[in-house]
């Protein structure tokens, strides 16, 4: 997420059917909206496979960052060792996929990475619950 006060990246885990299992965001200062979410692929990838995780659904709302990790397009100079990161994460999945998804169908996503840039954490923060992000229902009903 972008902001007049910086930019943050922020991720959600969530399990087939929908439940949150894990979310996590970081404050990047000014950096650029590709290093933006690209870091917040390879973040919430890490988590995954820290957590145990091995089949996992990749889902992103930058059209530039998952074409890049799907070698449709070189990846732009800004991510390419980012880009290059996540493939070889890629590696320790079983079965992996990145699919390009809209923004609307985002929304969790962005909130954390929203409340990322409001309390600036600095260093990659997990939740294994729900941030306080705020009191939007739809939210807890999303993740």
């Amino acid at each position: 997420a972008k902001s007049p006060s910086g930019a943050s990246a922020g991720f959600v885990i969530r399990s087939w059917t929908g439940r949150m299992l894990l979310a996590g965001a970081r404050f990047l200062e000014q950096a650029p909206i590709l290093v933006v979410e690209a870091t917040a692929v390879r973040d919430g990838l890490i988590a995954a496979l820290e957590a145990g995780y091995r089949r996992i659904a990749v889902e992103g709302d930058n059209q530039v960052v998952i074409s890049a990790i799907q070698a449709r397009i070189n990846p732009p100079w800004q991510i390419a060792t980012i880009i290059e990161d996540i493939r070889n994460l890629s590696k320790g999945c079983e079965d992996v996929s990145f699919n390009h998804i809209y923004r609307e169908g985002n929304m969790a996503t962005d909130l954390i990475a929203k409340y990322g840039s409001s309390v600036r954490l600095l260093s990659l923060t997990i939740f294994h619950y729900p941030p306080p992000v705020s009191s939007n229902v739809y939210l807890l009903k999303i993740i």
